[in-house]
């Protein structure tokens, strides 16, 4: 999809403020249902994914199978928030420097790495007001399976949760050099929510995922499991 095109520094694919937010993806929803609604806490437009059937529930892009995002950005960013579960998962897929797909899933179901040639399991962890996911996909696959990232190939989300915005960047900017809008520290929230939000700022960062590599090592690879707390 982005392969021909002349990627800017921060490239967005889900954006709950536009007029069509999910025209890039598809939805699979059982026993649920995704609606767009206002958030009191944030006074803005968010998207909100519910379902009895987490797992088997999702929106994925791109909508089609046989198309692929082709974003070489290695970093991918998810504005998210927990809605009446603890639970959350992702999956991003990606291609490597050999021509191989890998999938990642993250979880906050999972307290182990699963590490298998073409998927990894890794676990989750997120507070219980709005996160800001980072992942640096490159150093997942470069830590993980010993190769470079070339580019990510396909993206799905489960239940339940609030989205805000998902979006990929060239590199890790500081909050200065991008738009307020593509960090939550400088979201309208409400007065209430804004006292209870001020201490987990600093807390933010748990949700990057850069401490992940250098604790797997190559005998571990080939085992497949870590414990990583």
């Amino acid at each position: 999809m982005f392969t021909r095109i002349i990627q800017p520094g921060l490239l967005c694919v889900l954006d709950a403020d536009q007029e069509k937010p999910l025209r890039l993806w598809d939805k699979k929803i059982r026993d649920g249902q995704i609606k767009r609604t206002v958030s009191d806490e944030i006074k803005g437009l968010v998207l909100d994914m519910t379902s009895k059937m987490p797992m088997t529930s999702y929106i994925q892009c791109p909508a089609s199978i046989k198309q692929s995002l082709g974003i070489h950005y290695p970093y991918l960013h998810i504005i998210v928030k927990l809605s009446f579960s603890t639970m959350f998962a992702f999956d991003v897929q990606v291609t490597d420097e050999k021509n191989v797909k890998r999938r990642f899933r993250l979880s906050t179901i999972y307290t182990y790495a699963d590490i298998q040639p073409f998927s990894c399991k890794l676990p989750l962890t997120l507070e219980n007001g709005w996160n800001q996911i980072c992942v640096p996909l490159h150093h997942l696959v470069k830590n993980i399976y010993g190769t470079g990232y070339v580019d990510t190939n396909r993206l799905a989300i489960y239940p339940n949760c609030l989205l805000k915005r998902v979006y990929f960047s060239d590199r890790e900017y500081n909050n200065e050099d991008v738009p307020t809008e593509f960090h939550i520290e400088d979201m309208d929230l409400s007065e209430n929510y804004r006292q209870k939000y001020t201490s987990l700022v600093t807390q933010k960062r748990k949700s990057s995922l850069s401490y992940y590599p250098d604790l797997i090592s190559e005998k571990e690879r080939m085992l497949g499991t870590r414990k990583l707390y």
